[in-house]
């Protein structure tokens, strides 16, 4: 009979025990960390899908949609090719870095020949200061329409 009493009495212990430590607070088990979804960065720099052609084909008006914030504004060197046809330009620098998107629009007049209605491969570039010294380098290069 005592055997029996200390057997569930050692058995009342354990199942204790084993409760306390399946309930222990969070802090105390081992979780396994949740993968965080990447958060959408804003670019700096993005091109319309379509440029506007001149009636000679020999500009094409290039949107560029600029969103800076505590940078100094600087020009943007937009280079336009299709086919063996290239040409480049600079938007200025009449925009701010206030964190709002800003629309700009660049003339690109081809160096030789004329552009036509179709597809066309833009870069644009630049080199942002900050005002505590940092350096922001810009530079996409995507595929666009030209009409």
């Amino acid at each position: 009979m005592r055997r029996l009493v200390r057997l569930g009495a050692l058995a009342l212990v354990i199942s204790v025990v084993w409760v306390g430590v399946r309930e222990a607070p969070a802090s105390a088990r081992h979780r396994r960390k949740r993968h965080q979804p990447k958060t959408h960065q804003p670019k700096t720099l993005e091109f319309v899908n379509t440029a506007s052609l001149s009636s000679d084909g020999r500009t094409a008006d290039v949107v560029l949609l600029v969103l800076c914030k505590g940078f100094t504004p600087a020009p943007f060197r937009v280079t336009l090719e299709q086919n063996m046809v290239t040409g480049a330009a600079s938007s200025g620098a009449d925009y701010k870095c206030n964190g709002q998107r800003q629309r700009l629009v660049v003339p690109v007049t081809a160096s030789s020949g004329a552009f036509k209605s179709g597809s066309a491969i833009v870069t644009g570039s630049a080199n942002l200061h900050s005002s505590t010294g940092g350096v922001k380098r810009v530079s996409v290069s995507r595929s666009i329409q030209l009409a």
